[in-house]
């Protein structure tokens, strides 16, 4: 950004180096202070390249969120090492209360420390067992969504703890079954199909009524379609409905040994293909509202042809906010602001 030496302030930092006569008078990168100031202006330097306040701001806010992001990352490793211990325990010695509500505790705490940075965590790689990474990351989704909902924090617990234990009767089931890279049969299809049923004889009722019901009825359709019951629309349990979409979102966001994962904007569209009439209509909107169309760090073409990086969800979820870097300058566009409305995005740069 060019200013003149009559605009300048201390504080700013140089872009380039202060040139006079093909000599460096100041260095870039310095900050600037009253008497480098002057100095410009003793030697009638007219304009300056510095660099863009926004830019530095953005710069800021992204080590911030990355620094976030580092910290719970590596509480994310440990809650997936928890889930393991809690799920395969609930199958050989029965479940522990304690563990669980610590564990859907911790992930509430996070939903209202940073909920964007949560997001991003989902979109790493781990070395976990894909169950129990499924499982960590249907809590979140199901929490941001419960949250969305205006769910009270003993409801948010109550959801915490059915998506939390909502896959845990997979663990009656053959590994190999489980783990196949081909076409199931459908004896197998059938086997995994009663996942629920499992489910509700490993937990029983040693857990609220609220908990159970995600358990046996997370894959009901709104058409009656679903199973274990074919129950449709209000005969669904609300709570079974929010973990239903979590439950959709990430298996398609997670790698599967018969497919890749899908990146973000194509699970998005899935789910919104899907929502005619397969999930809950306000369950959907609640879902949108913190799982945008255009996930955190998603590829972006706007209409005047420059292409950004999705930084964070706005109100709109057809127009988040986007960084754009353009020769070495940053600029953060928020795509519901007045100014702004103009530009939309026309396309995901893959």
């Amino acid at each position: 950004m060019k200013k003149y030496s009559s605009e300048l302030k201390a504080g700013m930092k140089l872009l380039k180096p202060v040139y006079y006569e093909n000599s460096i008078l100041i260095n870039e990168d310095v900050i600037l202070d009253r008497n480098a100031i002057e100095k410009i202006k003793k030697f009638n330097i007219l304009e300056v390249d510095i660099v863009d306040e926004n830019g530095l701001k953005i710069e800021e806010e992204l080590e911030k969120e990355n620094m976030l992001k580092e910290v719970f990352e590596l509480e994310y490793e440990n809650s997936i090492e928890k889930a393991k211990e809690i799920l395969e325990n609930a199958v050989s010695s029965g479940i522990e209360a304690e563990e669980i509500e610590n564990i859907i505790g911790e992930s509430i705490k996070n939903l209202e420390l940073d909920s964007d940075v949560l997001i991003r965590i989902l979109q790493g790689e781990s070395a976990a067992d894909y169950l129990f990474q499924h499982s960590l990351n249907t809590v979140i989704i199901s929490l941001l969504i419960g949250d969305s909902l205006g769910y009270s924090k003993e409801k948010l617990e109550l959801l915490g703890k059915g998506a939390l234990l909502h896959d845990v009767g997979m663990l009656k089931i053959k590994k190999e079954t489980l783990e196949k890279s081909e076409d199931l049969s459908s004896d197998e299809i059938m086997e995994i199909k009663k996942h629920t049923a499992y489910g509700e004889e490993i937990i029983g009722d040693k857990i609220e009524k609220d908990v159970l019901d995600i358990i046996k009825y997370h894959h009901e359709k709104m058409d009656g379609t679903g199973y274990p019951e074919g129950l449709k629309g209000n005969e669904i349990p609300e709570m079974a409905k929010v973990v239903n979409i979590a439950d959709i979102y990430c298996a398609l966001i997670e790698n599967r040994n018969y497919r890749e994962r899908y990146d973000y904007y194509d699970a998005m569209k899935i789910v919104m293909k899907s929502s005619i009439s397969l999930v809950d209509d306000k369950i959907l909107k609640s879902f949108l509202k913190r799982m945008p169309i255009y996930p955190i760090n998603t590829k972006v073409i706007l209409n005047d042809g420059r292409k950004g990086v999705v930084s964070k969800a706005s109100s709109n979820p057809f127009r988040p906010i986007i960084d754009i870097v353009t020769k070495g300058v940053a600029e953060r566009i928020n795509l519901t602001e007045e100014g702004n409305l103009t530009k939309y995005i026309v396309g995901v740069d893959k």
